[in-house]
């Protein structure tokens, strides 16, 4: 790169779009900040201009930073995490198209042999905010070592399943979960989605790369760790071995984007569906190629159990339904008693018990952590009404 990355660009837009007096007085700062290192190219000209810019701030602002004003911890975090990310000069360089172009040139990569290893942490963080017990590990949020987003399961060994993680990959255990093993090292995003296991061939997994679980102000979109999709890969080997199917047709201009999920029709296994931030596809014969289906931001997409007609899918104003397979121009609009917040993730489910019931877990447009409701519909999706929005089970 020529400048400093597209992420700090748009960390600098969020500082000025700001509008508290105090916003206006961190505008100044970002905007003095962002004229010292728009033109510098490499990681040391970058943190030299940081570090004397946040050494003239109050000690507390650098500790905790000050409302979307990031403390300097993150920018130390951002510094290590680059500097095993260079160019031959020293310059930025954009990691996951060269580990996408990588894998394009050798899908098939020899695994190294398993050495004797044994984790040694951390397990336990001694940082936290909300410690129970002042100066003890507590109930902190620091704890572990990531998230996992996504399971699925082997359609007939319950033994066998697999977990995606937003930057660990894609782990597979064949003992119900007493031992695992990454199957995802060699591929070109280990940020993962979605994981369909074909019911109609086990051996044949599909992975959604990229992950757009991250909220919007997290050191990690903010900071450029947030994983890109390269699209669905596929292994034909129960993980094995990948290789990449066809494109997605993405909107024009659209360069990069995220994953959400990915389904498997339930009646025609080479039916698949992939949830984006650039909107819905679908693919007919096993990722070869892809329709899009329905443009724009969505989250979530299920089947009514048993049935390859009816599917449901949200996005950030609502819920719809598709009596023809989720194809293009077939989507319809479902009514509420009470409508949910926009701008909020919807989650859906439903049950094999009562086929036509479905549940819809809304948040809001008042920030992180709102909660528009618990929505059920009894009708196939038609309608919803609203169960409950107290308390708030989406705050923290």
């Amino acid at each position: 790169m020529k400048s400093i990355t597209k992420a700090l660009c748009v960390l600098f837009f969020i500082f000025i779009m700001s509008s508290t007096p105090l916003a206006g007085q961190r505008q100044v700062l970002s905007e003095q900040l962002e004229e010292k290192i728009k033109n510098k190219t490499t990681i040391y000209e970058v943190m030299k201009e940081v570090n004397s810019f946040y050494s003239d701030l109050p000690e507390e602002i650098r500790e905790n930073g000050s409302g979307e004003l990031p403390k300097l911890k993150h920018w130390k975090r951002w510094e290590w995490y680059m500097s095993g990310r260079q160019g031959p000069a020293g310059e930025f360089v954009n990691v996951n198209k060269m580990m996408f172009k990588k894998f394009l040139q050798d899908q098939r990569r020899t695994k190294a042999i398993a050495g004797d290893w044994e984790s040694v942490g951390p397990m336990m963080s001694p940082y936290s905010n909300n410690a129970a017990v002042p100066g003890s590990f507590g109930d902190s949020y620091a704890n572990g070592t990531g998230r996992i987003d996504r399971i699925a399961f082997h359609p007939s060994n319950g033994n066998i399943f697999y977990l995606a993680t937003p930057a660990g990959g894609l782990w597979k255990t064949t003992d119900g979960g007493s031992t695992w093993t990454a199957v995802s090292d060699y591929l070109a995003s280990i940020g993962i989605s979605g994981i369909v296991v074909d019911w109609n061939n086990p051996s044949n997994i599909y992975v959604l790369t990229g992950t757009a679980d991250n909220s919007t102000n997290s050191f990690v979109t903010l900071f450029g760790y947030r994983r890109a999709s390269v699209g669905v890969l596929k292994s034909t080997d129960a993980g094995a071995t990948w290789n990449t199917v066809g494109a997605f047709p993405l909107s024009a201009g659209v360069t990069e984007y995220y994953g959400f999920t990915l389904v498997q029709n339930p009646i025609f296994y080479n039916s698949i569906h992939a949830v984006t931030t650039d909107g819905i596809f679908k693919s007919v014969n096993g990722g070869a190629s892809w329709v899009k289906t329905k443009n724009g931001l969505h989250y979530d997409l299920l089947f009514k159990p048993g049935q390859t007609d009816r599917v449901y899918c949200t996005d950030n104003t609502g819920i719809y339904y598709s009596n023809s397979s989720g194809n293009a121009g077939t989507w319809v609009n479902s009514s509420f008693n009470v409508a949910p917040g926009e701008d909020g993730r919807k989650a859906l489910a439903v049950t094999a018990d009562n086929t036509n019931v479905v549940y819809a877990l809304c948040g809001g447009a008042t920030g992180v952590g709102s909660f528009s409701g618990l929505y059920k519909s009894t009708d196939s999706g038609v309608n919803f009404t609203r169960m409950s929005n107290t308390p708030n089970v989406l705050g923290y």
